[in-house]
């Protein structure tokens, strides 16, 4: 079982919990368009997340995935690179 961690305010967690309450699903990418996004890590993608699950009532996202993944035709004209980190999961409220 994957560790649940947190950051920001908001824990993440791969799983779904009993008793958890979902608010909203969520999908963030680290795209700046001008940035070397390839070099900003995974912590960025959470902080980011952590940011929208708040803002949205929710202090859990369940379902967490993350990863890298090759950004579009107009990201590989424009920019220093065409790496971005994203991250997806549901925004959710979970009690302790």
């Amino acid at each position: 079982m994957p560790p649940i961690t947190e950051r920001g305010g908001v824990k993440f967690d791969e799983g779904m919990p009993e008793k958890f309450v979902e608010l909203e699903k969520l999908s963030t990418q680290l795209n700046s368009g001008f940035g070397q996004d390839q070099l900003k890590s995974l912590r960025d993608v959470k902080e980011a997340m952590a940011v929208q699950a708040l803002s949205l009532g929710g202090n859990y996202i369940a379902n967490f995935t993350y990863g890298q993944k090759t950004g579009g035709v107009l990201q590989q004209l424009w920019s220093v690179d065409n790496m971005l980190w994203y991250g997806d999961g549901t925004v959710g409220k979970l009690d302790d």
